[in-house]
């Protein structure tokens, strides 16, 4: 098979010109011709072209879709709905000056509501300066009050939850006085979602609207009334409300034909908030931190997880006496934690299982803070004594365990080898013989319990994080505008538990996870953060006592 030197294509036999071009076919050329195998195929010219049009058809694609892609990255496709951040952080990357507007809405908390400064689909420029509205999730609006009865609860309405409207006596009727949630705050979603608003009426009583009054202002403004006893009271209350009453007795809102009343006014940081006088010792007045009032109330996270402490009587036949005790999903805290054969039937001074600020003993001046001096007062690890204004709240303050049982020996317990004899169940003389065991007091340890740190407005919780009584640093900081309540988590902790060294005598007082005479408690953890903060849950107005509107 022979081929034109000149085109390449197939020669005739015998053929001295190409039929397709014409060459003359020459001898000598022939003869030298290389020829091809059989399988060889003439390259295909169309075949060639379209490739190379893919090729280019292809990169164009590719160029325009990176080109649509990093053109989009600065379009907003969307004013509304979708995460708020994710929002925020694509305007930031742009270079654009971006403002964030956080209000209540019935959206989930974190999505758009809406954005301002820029159109749908327009390129975010540098120059750019846009608002992102970004919803709170349902809750009253800071000027709720401000509004007219109708309008404040057309406008909480929007937010998609049931809304309740009551009336009270006020100075003012026909207002809004007030609100739960309170103004500026989200409905807790743990709890009842419904809002409740109180309307003034006209009625004799304890006005409804002397809620956020100055207490000075309010005590004449009652006297007037026709109020001839007249107390005023502090109470741990927010920034917003120092000097304001907060709460009275007989409640706000209620009618009454007492000419007494009790008018609770919100103080911040104070040692008067959380000692009271008892006993006269050394020609001194005892200021002792037994006062627990402070404490009592509803206290939530911003995740809508809450401690519920109430001053309860501890014996129906002395209600005198009350003690503090923690209700809600925490209750059950100090039984999970000591885990104790008979820690839910254990008594012994009946010290053990109540919360206090001090060690709980019998000595006159165990929890005064005022006397004896440093040096020998009991008190003196205590952050009570110092001058941050943090006040501790602990169970433990006077026990140990034996093996795996509550062990209290002032009651004339004994133990031996991690083995409790309780009184009562064996004879004093035989007790007596146990002093004598080689095994005697073995086996003992202190647990780590509940453990609570009250940080009311105007505290140094910086002074408190530079001392190191915290273990680590929180991300975000608390609402110091706020009182709140930290919870120690056992969980945070390698070790729970600790020996007590055998000894003749044990000093149940140096239990090392609660402030002793001699030593500080182990560090504080979880450090103080905005999102392990117990806010104080203020409710001036008893909604169960107030009738509500039709």
């Amino acid at each position: 098979m022979r081929f034109c030197i000149e085109c390449g294509s197939q020669l005739s036999e015998n053929s001295r010109f190409c039929n397709s071009c014409g060459t003359p076919v020459e001898e000598d050329k022939l003869e030298n011709q290389f020829v091809q195998p059989n399988n060889f195929k003439k390259p295909n010219k169309k075949v060639i072209a379209c490739s190379i049009s893919s090729f280019v058809i292809v990169a164009l694609v590719a160029v325009g879709i990176f080109y649509y892609s990093y053109s989009q990255k600065n379009v907003i496709s969307s004013l509304s709905g979708g995460n708020a951040q994710q929002i925020i952080e694509k305007i930031s990357s742009s270079g654009a000056a971006v403002k964030v507007v956080k209000k209540f809405s019935a959206k989930k908390k974190g999505e758009v509501l809406s954005i301002k400064g820029v159109k749908k689909g327009e390129k975010i420029s540098p120059s750019s300066r846009i608002t992102v509205y970004e919803s709170l999730g349902p809750g009253v609006p800071d000027d709720i009050t401000k509004l007219k009865p109708e309008d404040a609860v057309r406008e909480l309405k929007k937010m998609n939850v049931p809304v309740k409207v009551h009336t009270a006596t006020a100075i003012n009727p026909g207002t809004v006085i007030g609100t739960t949630p309170q103004p500026g705050s989200s409905i807790n979603e743990s709890a009842d979602r419904t809002i409740h608003v109180l309307v003034g009426t006209e009625g004799k009583g304890v006005p409804a609207d002397l809620y956020g009054m100055d207490f000075a202002k309010a005590e004449d403004l009652l006297k007037s009334r026709g109020f001839k006893d007249v107390k005023t009271k502090e109470r741990l209350s927010s920034r917003n409300n120092m000097y304001k009453i907060v709460d009275s007795d007989p409640a706000l809102g209620t009618e009454t034909t007492s000419d007494s009343i009790t008018l609770y006014y919100g103080v911040g940081a104070g040692q008067s908030l959380f000692t009271e006088s008892s006993d006269t010792y050394d020609n001194h007045i005892l200021m002792d931190a037994m006062k627990l009032d402070s404490f009592v109330g509803l206290w939530c996270t911003n995740s809508g997880d809450c401690l519920d402490f109430r001053l309860e009587p501890f014996n129906p036949q002395d209600p005198d006496y009350k003690i503090l005790n923690l209700h809600g999903s925490h209750e059950k805290d100090y039984i999970n934690m000591r885990k104790a054969d008979n820690v839910s039937t254990y008594t012994g001074l009946n010290l053990n299982n109540e919360l206090h600020m001090c060690h709980a003993n019998q000595n006159v001046v165990g929890c005064s803070v005022n006397y004896p001096p440093r040096e020998e007062n009991y008190m003196r690890n205590h952050l009570i004594y110092g001058d941050t204004g943090v006040v501790e709240l602990y169970r433990g303050g006077f026990e140990t365990f034996c093996g795996n049982s509550e062990f209290d020996d002032i009651t004339g317990d004994k133990c031996v080898n991690g083995k409790l004899y309780k009184t009562g169940d064996y004879g004093y003389d035989y007790l007596d013989t146990l002093n004598k065991d080689p095994g005697i007091n073995h086996g003992l340890s202190f647990r780590m319990a509940d453990f609570y740190l009250l940080v009311p407005v105007g505290a140094d919780l910086i002074k408190l994080e530079k001392d190191g009584y915290f273990q680590g640093v929180g991300k975000n900081k608390p609402n110091m505008d706020r009182p709140f309540i930290l919870r120690r988590d056992p969980k945070l902790y390698k070790k729970t538990e600790e020996p007590i060294k055998p000894a003749k005598t044990i000093d149940s007082f140096l239990n090392p996870f609660i402030p002793s005479y001699k030593t500080k408690p182990v560090k504080f953890a979880p450090a103080p953060d905005d999102d392990n903060a117990y806010y104080l849950v203020e409710q001036p107005f008893n909604w169960n006592k107030l009738p509500e509107k039709q």
